[in-house]
């Protein structure tokens, strides 16, 4: 049964460009995850991104062995991998999950 409480965006918290911006000028930041290709990544991304492309996301966050209490914030370029990935960090344990969406409407400087 469907429970019409629950947001549709169950997996993930939206989080906005500008509150993005504000926690990658502190040291410690959370782990910033880019889905799109290398060679996407290696025109421009976010400061502070990993790339892990969503081919191979499943595999490369199990055997980094975080801590499942540790906030993941994900980008794509348009935000439907970013959508993917959130659920599948969701079915792993995670629940500190943050979806900026697609990286086309960031609006701040990308690193190269």
């Amino acid at each position: 049964m469907h429970n019409t409480n629950l947001p549709y965006e169950k997996h993930f918290m939206k989080i906005t460009q500008d509150d993005l911006k504000k926690i990658l000028e502190n040291e410690s930041s959370p782990l910033l995850v880019d889905l799109r290709t290398p060679t996407e990544f290696s025109q421009g991304h976010i400061m502070k991104s990993k790339n892990i492309p969503i081919e191979v996301f499943k595999k490369v966050i199990l055997k980094m062995n975080l801590d499942l209490k540790s906030p993941i914030i994900l980008y794509c370029r348009s935000g439907r991998k970013s959508g993917i990935a959130a659920s599948i960090l969701y079915n792993l344990g995670f629940r500190k999950i943050y979806n900026l969406g697609g990286i086309n409407n960031w609006i701040y400087d990308l690193e190269k």
